[in-house]
């Protein structure tokens, strides 16, 4: 898997141990230590998970892992490797874990050719870089990429969970809260009986966004109003098994809590709804969705 401008080992790789051969020679001290690690140094053989950035010599920034989430993995290989980038050998450069350091090379080294417009080829780059975690060998990896998965959730859990809550009080809205995070609020109760999980239900559903802006909806009359009417569609109830996996989470989890006849608004996080998976240009990632669903019936 290849990034915009490293040829290295980005997060979720399924091919882990692809590596060019004839380049360049492995890591001679080019780099300037910023800061010392702590611990064993890596060995040939280990995996370094590393955040790194890269800027103009004036501070523009081109790239960078930490923000963007996306941390590298790079092997540990045996002096004189050859590696068939220059990028890849400066990173050999790092030993320690919280290890940090400073390289400079040009633009062409950098994007290895595909240059951007903006950058000339000998333009010369600041690359930064942290030593995160050092993982011993293969077996390591698929544990380390549960845990990034893992903290990368919650990381947009927590961004989430702020913008719902902040959304509800400028809005006067008050919302119960579950276990997961889902917020709603019971807008209509119904004949007292709760779908369980696996029950077939017809539920009718507006779909928002957190800035107001309709993605999709079974109601003609909310189409209407939101100037969204798709002549070919025909509007009715959708049907499926709740608790079932048919539906996002934030669903499965959200009708079980409404009475039959009755209706709720749902809060839910990206991590419930579609994740950093945009759906077309409706819902982009990290979509936080507001649902006004009404459950017409339990079959």
């Amino acid at each position: 898997m290849k990034n915009q401008f490293f040829t290295i080992i980005a997060l979720l790789t399924v091919s882990l141990l692809v590596w060019s051969c004839g380049g360049e020679k492995s890591g001679d001290g080019q780099g300037e230590r910023l800061a010392e690690g702590s611990g064993d140094a890596a060995q040939v053989g280990n995996f370094m998970v590393l955040n790194l950035k890269l800027s103009t010599e004036d501070g523009e920034v081109l790239f960078d892992s930490e923000v963007n989430n996306q941390p590298f993995l790079e092997p540990k290989l045996e002096a004189g490797a050859d590696f068939g980038s220059k990028v890849n050998e400066l990173l050999q450069d790092f030993s320690q874990k919280g290890e940090v350091r400073r390289f400079t090379l040009t633009a062409q080294e950098a994007y290895e050719g595909n240059i951007p417009d903006n950058l000339n080829a000998d333009q010369k780059l600041i690359m930064e870089g942290t030593l995160v975690e050092i993982l011993p060998n293969e077996d390591a990896i698929q544990s380390w990429q549960v845990r990034e998965m893992e903290r990368r959730q919650q990381a947009q859990y927590d961004i989430d969970f702020q913008l719902i809550d902040e959304y509800l009080a400028e809005k006067g809205i008050e919302a119960q809260t579950t276990e997961s995070g889902l917020r709603y609020v019971i807008k209509e109760k119904g004949n007292g009986k709760k779908a369980k999980a696996g029950d077939l239900v017809a539920v009718h559903y507006a779909g928002f966004l957190l800035d107001g802006s309709l993605f999709d909806t079974s109601i003609k009359s909310v189409a209407e109003a939101n100037n969204a009417v798709n002549p070919g569609r025909d509007y009715a109830p959708l049907e499926f098994n709740v608790g079932a996996g048919m539906v996002i989470k934030g669903w499965d989890e959200g009708l079980m809590l409404v009475e039959e006849g009755g209706s709720a608004t749902l809060y839910i996080p990206s991590p419930l709804a579609y994740g950093s998976q945009a759906r077309g240009n409706v819902i982009p990632a990290n979509a936080i969705l507001i649902f006004d669903v009404e459950l017409v019936e339990i079959k």
